[in-house]
């Protein structure tokens, strides 16, 4: 028995104990943190792709409209081409990037 005593070396200290489970508990911290960011950035990314879904379902629906609504004057869809212009442009306004 005294020689796993010796192989497992001098008692610690109990400030010793103590700064070894604060560190253990500021990596755990650390990685409950980075968790939350990986998480964050999941979210974000699906409610990205869930608005550009609304935004291509809203399109084709307008667009269809457009060119097959024949209830309506050609003025009217003239009317509504010239909006989805509008759209695109301020959608490419600011879809653009600086790189």
């Amino acid at each position: 028995m005294e020689e796993s005593k010796k192989e497992q070396g001098p008692p610690k200290d109990e400030k010793a104990v103590q700064e070894e489970e604060e560190k253990k508990q500021q990596e755990l911290h650390a990685k409950e943190v980075e968790k939350m960011k990986m998480m964050a950035d999941s979210m974000i990314d699906i409610a990205f792709f869930a608005t550009v879904m609304d935004i291509e379902k809203t399109l084709r629906a307008s667009i269809k409209k457009l060119f097959r609504d024949k209830g309506v004057s050609k003025q009217d869809r003239e009317q509504r081409a010239r909006g989805l212009l509008m759209m695109g442009k301020i959608f490419m306004k600011n879809g653009e990037t600086d790189t």
